[in-house]
């Protein structure tokens, strides 16, 4: 539609420039035809077309390949390199919760490559290449890091007094993240006691994705040699047991068991659920088969009719509402309700996200 108005209105717009305006829109005709509006203004006052360049700068965007380079610093631990990057957009205009919304949308592209969904033709050539290239190099561990890494940064960014410090600062916290371990691979290790020396895990991070693995897939691609006896790993506690489905790239059982899973008892390398939440036979026969996977043992999970543990997720939400009431019966809080009696607490510092 944003092309035939071009037309309509005599004006040579990029594909690119027309994709960047419809995803500004937000599924809105007229606030894209706005949008639109202001670029062909724009562009009679430069003497040319509508491009993606002068979109991006308008609507204060990441370049695409911008964020490419950015991430490729991010995932070959140059710490340097990403804060030059990051600076050299913000000095461009660019806001820096934009660039972290574009990061996002890169893993969540990148993981979706992996998974095989097709390719969108609307894409440039080079942002599916080089999605192609990560997907094939990295891990789902490793993709599930980066996006909650990108996740908590993207929030600390939109609720900072200072964005840019914020933001460089998560993308010092994500290539930190870099050089660690695949967390499914250390507890394996470590139950196994051929965890690496701090030496090993601490080297400086190899080549970026342009060459050979990045050091996001170091933990999976240099693992230690496997001992010749190892032994079951047996989590102590039922949310441990979550945890390490998830990290080991369980991430859709691990929420189920987080969201559904109400815990009667816990002896590993057995439990019992609550039969308050149906669980069907193919989860289970999934959760066995994975269980056994992760922790190299078979597991016996049984269902009974008993109300059990709330689950994970009402457990967090528990202790999350007690803080928030703590919160409010503060001092501070009573005189600033008092003063502005509409006022509602929206967020506080160590609140953990919903997502």
């Amino acid at each position: 539609h944003f092309a035939w108005v071009s037309n309509e209105e005599g004006v040579v717009a990029d594909p690119e420039a027309l994709m960047l305006i419809a995803r500004a829109a937000e599924g809105s005709a007229r606030d894209g035809l706005s949008i639109l509006d202001q670029a062909i203004a724009h562009a009679g006052l430069e003497g040319g077309g509508v491009t993606a360049d002068a979109v991006r700068q308008m609507l204060g965007l990441s370049d695409r390949g911008a964020v490419r380079d950015l991430l490729t610093l991010i995932l070959a631990g140059d710490g340097a390199g990403a804060l030059a990057s990051m600076r050299r957009q913000y000095d461009y205009g660019v806001d820096p919760l934009s660039v972290l919304r574009s990061l996002l949308e890169t893993v969540h592209g990148i993981t979706l490559t992996k998974v095989g969904t097709p390719a969108d033709a609307a894409q440039p050539m080079e942002e599916r290449a080089a999605r192609e290239e990560w997907a094939a190099s990295l891990g789902y561990p490793a993709l599930h890091r980066l996006w909650q890494l990108f996740l908590k940064g993207h929030d600390e960014v939109a609720k900072a007094a200072l964005p840019i410090e914020a933001a460089e600062m998560a993308l010092l916290r994500a290539i930190y993240a870099s050089t660690l371990p695949d967390p499914g691979e250390l507890a394996r290790q470590i139950a196994s006691g051929a965890a690496p020396s701090v030496a090993s895990t601490a080297a400086p991070p190899p080549t970026p994705p342009s060459g050979e693995a990045p050091p996001w897939n170091a933990g999976s691609a240099a693992k230690a040699p496997e001992p010749v006896a190892t032994g079951p790993i047996l989590p102590p506690t039922f949310e441990a047991l979550v945890d390490l489905l998830d990290e080991s790239g369980g991430l859709a059982i691990a929420a189920r068991l987080r969201h559904g899973a109400r815990i009667v008892s816990y002896a590993p390398p057995e439990f019992v659920l609550s039969g308050s939440r149906p669980v069907s036979a193919d989860t289970l026969a999934e959760l066995n088969t994975l269980l056994k996977s992760v922790t190299r043992t078979a597991w016996k999970v049984s269902i009974v009719d008993a109300p059990g543990a709330p689950t994970l997720r009402e457990a967090q939400d528990a202790a999350d509402a007690a803080v928030r009431q703590a919160i409010l019966e503060s001092p501070i809080m009573k005189a600033a309700v008092a003063a502005f009696p509409d006022a509602q607490l929206e967020s506080w510092p160590g609140q953990r996200s919903n997502a």
